[in-house]
């Protein structure tokens, strides 16, 4: 394996407190909840990363790349009980950003912590992401982004810095990756700490729409 450690860089902190919790029907007719509301009125949305690892040739049926991504987002949460759409923490320099994709939103993991706010434009994360969406927690785990702490592409990187937009799995190129176990909450290392090459397995960051 071939793991790089990457320069960290100070992110925000946030806190949230107070709010209730509404249901949703999934697929099967069962009441899953997912949307939780906040004292302000707006919605506080689940965040996991996932259960089982990839590699960064993303594909899912007919889908590949960011898209495939997303789809196995969802595919692991509908396993979970949880319905509605996902999409993953990932940028390329040919996709919407990580911090776009995902939208303004409070994130909570499956156990109610709060993990992640994106309110202000900017993500501020309270709480590593790291409880898959069964709620098993999931340490020292690499998770695929290249995405900054800024919540974009990690220095504008190339498409071979993110195995050629999420598409190759090849051992020669690399992309950005994250960790579970950051050293600190007060460092970008849950997004971006290191590099991996495309051949290699890591976990997804998923997000509720």
């Amino acid at each position: 394996m071939r793991f790089v450690i990457g320069v960290v860089a100070t992110t925000l902190l946030f806190a949230c407190s107070g709010f209730s919790s509404s249901s949703e029907l999934g697929s099967d007719g069962g009441s899953v909840t997912q949307v939780r509301q906040c004292p302000d009125g707006g919605k506080c949305r689940y965040a996991f990363v996932s259960a089982k690892s990839y590699t960064a040739k993303m594909t899912s049926g007919d889908k590949v790349g960011t898209a495939a991504a997303d789809e196995l987002c969802r595919l692991e949460a509908v396993s979970a009980g949880y319905a509605g759409s996902w999409v993953a923490w990932i940028s390329d320099t040919e996709s919407v950003p990580a911090i776009t994709r995902v939208g303004r939103s409070d994130f909570y993991l499956v156990d109610g912590t709060l993990a992640l706010s994106t309110s202000s434009g900017q993500p501020a994360i309270a709480h590593a992401v790291n409880i898959d969406p069964f709620g098993a927690p999931v340490p020292n785990e690499l998770v695929w982004t290249s995405t900054s702490g800024s919540g974009r592409a990690q220095d504008d990187v190339a498409s071979s810095a993110s195995c050629s937009l999420w598409t190759s799995g090849s051992d020669k190129e690399t992309a950005y990756v994250g960790t579970t176990s950051p050293k600190s909450i007060a460092t970008q290392e849950w997004t971006v700490s290191g590099t991996l090459a495309c051949d290699q397995n890591a976990r997804l960051y998923c997000f509720a729409q």
